[in-house]
């Protein structure tokens, strides 16, 4: 039977049926022939308008058309870019483009022709040697560092193609469920998701505080709910505690693009890194339930606002520090006793 659906022209609801159809899209002068599915009017043979249709047919005919004059599909401008550990940012920084450009290609945008053949050079190893030899300097330190050692890994394997870091596979982090992790197996998403939530509302974070930050939000959440947050497991350094692999994590943040590591100067003789959200458009409130967004936001209005040496002091009071060995993992069981709390009129 045929769906019952309002017809604008009829103004009355009608039955409707497919009606397929060739279409032919006009990109840069070629023509790329689509066929495409509508449905229409029984009666009057309206058909309706789709959006989400529209938008995969046109991303169809740019598909057929990089194919029919040869340029790189959004899967290979990525993977070019993770050959030598770059941000979007970087990437477009080395290019001499903008950051929404690469992420715009990236995302299914028809790239110009100049900006692909810029992209497909960089597949050669000598000539992203070259670019970066000449352009590295705009980078900050530590993109400087990370596309050195792809560069290095390329010398070490005579040319071939190093391996780039794995999503699924980097999980030095422990799997386990212990009083280490908040009896909580660690989550890559609601860890990614708790980064940008605070990218989100504090604009831009330090280095050092995001580390505090998610320290306060799992072991809060554990002291509400008697389970961590990410499952992140806490270690006990001179700086107060920090993530388990938190550096790994980070990389791997950015390299996903959903966070950008941005140099900042904080003083003549103060320079650091600061955490901002990135480019890609990830729905990443849908990880954390009601509980988990009242917790953050608690997080957040207590400790926030301070700067990074006062949260780092704070951290150095609590009595799960205090009560942990240098360099050894804390217990959630210490939770009991965080300075936070968790009030419920600021969720």
């Amino acid at each position: 039977m045929s769906p019952i659906k309002f017809c604008p022209n009829c103004e009355k609801e009608c039955e409707f049926f497919e009606k397929k159809r060739g279409e032919m899209f006009t990109i840069r002068g070629v023509e790329i022939p689509v066929e495409i599915t509508r449905e229409a009017c029984s009666l009057c043979g309206e058909i309706l308008f789709n959006e989400k249709l529209d938008e995969s047919l046109i991303a169809e005919a740019y598909s057929k058309y990089r194919e029919r004059t040869g340029l790189l599909s959004p899967a290979e401008i990525r993977s070019i870019r993770d050959r030598y550990d770059l941000s979007q940012q970087a990437f477009a920084t080395l290019l001499g483009m903008s950051q929404a450009t690469i992420n715009r290609y990236e995302g299914g945008g028809l790239q110009e022709a100049s900006h692909d053949s810029a992209i497909r050079a960089c597949e050669n190893v000598e000539v992203m040697k070259d670019i970066f030899n000449r352009r590295g300097h705009l980078l900050t330190s530590r993109q400087q560092a990370k596309a050195r050692a792809a560069l290095d890994k390329f010398n070490a394997l005579n040319g071939r193609s190093p391996r780039i870091l794995d999503l699924e596979e980097c999980w030095c982090v422990s799997s386990e469920v212990n009083a280490q992790t908040g009896f909580r197996r660690f989550s890559r998403a609601r860890y990614g998701a708790v980064v940008r939530w605070f990218c989100r509302r504090l604009n831009s974070v330090a280095l050092t505080k995001m580390n505090k930050l998610l320290f306060y939000s799992d072991f809060l959440h554990f002291k509400v709910a008697a389970v961590s947050l990410t499952g992140s497991a806490y270690r006990k350094v001179q700086y107060g505690p920090v993530p388990s692999y938190y550096s790994e994590l980070r990389d791997i943040l950015e390299s996903d693009d959903l966070i950008n590591i941005v140099g900042v100067q904080y003083s003549e003789e103060c320079e650091g890194e600061d955490y901002q959200l990135g480019a890609k458009v990830a729905d990443c409130d849908k990880e954390l339930d009601e509980t988990a967004l009242k917790v953050l936001e608690s997080v957040a209005r207590q400790v926030g606002g301070l700067k990074a040496s006062q949260i780092t002091a704070r951290s150095h009071s609590e009595v799960a520090f205090k009560n942990t060995e240098d360099k050894k993992l804390i217990s959630y069981a210490e939770a009991k006793a965080l300075s936070l709390s968790c009030d419920a009129n600021h969720g």
